[in-house]
């Protein structure tokens, strides 16, 4: 049960830092013949999930202290930066599909603001050190360029080029 959970422990960290290693074969119940297969990250797609999982580390330190504190000012837009990055590529790189990938980079996106849930529950939260409004922001930002690139997907599928 130890290997099993040192395991997990090790694939969630390559997870975070990009560096999964090539697509797993979905599990989906129909064996060779899957609906969609799994495409590989691309260079960008790493650099941006290695970076969310830094800004993770540091935002967690900044709970204890002070020199990463300007993360988190009420004004500061420091970790909405990876998510700007993101959705600046997806509107540029048509060519990469608003799949499970695509969408899970998207979401990685809110990594530093992870630590500052995990943090609330265990009661060591600093209150004025969420950036609510760049939070807002972000998950909107995030939220419509995932709607738009599913939109777009399903209307290129509906209606392929000739």
């Amino acid at each position: 049960m130890l290997f099993g959970f040192i395991q997990v422990f090790f694939l969630c960290l390559l997870w975070g830092l990009g560096l999964q290693g090539p697509a797993t074969k979905g599990v989906s119940g129909f064996g060779e013949d899957e609906l969609v297969r799994k495409r590989e990250l691309t260079a960008f797609e790493r650099i941006l999930k290695a970076t969310c999982t830094g800004l993770f580390i540091l935002s967690t330190l900044a709970n204890f202290t002070s020199p990463f504190d300007f993360l988190f000012e009420t004004e500061s837009y420091w970790c909405a930066l990876p998510s700007a990055a993101w959705i600046v590529f997806m509107l540029f790189r048509r060519s990469v599909p608003m799949d499970a990938e695509a969408i899970g980079t998207g979401l990685w996106t809110f990594a530093p603001f992870v630590s500052v849930g995990l943090w609330s529950v265990s009661g060591f939260l600093q209150p004025n050190l969420i950036p609510y409004h760049s939070l807002l922001w972000q998950a909107g930002g995030v939220g419509v360029i995932i709607a738009y690139g599913l939109f777009r997907d399903i209307s290129r599928e509906m209606n392929p080029p000739a």
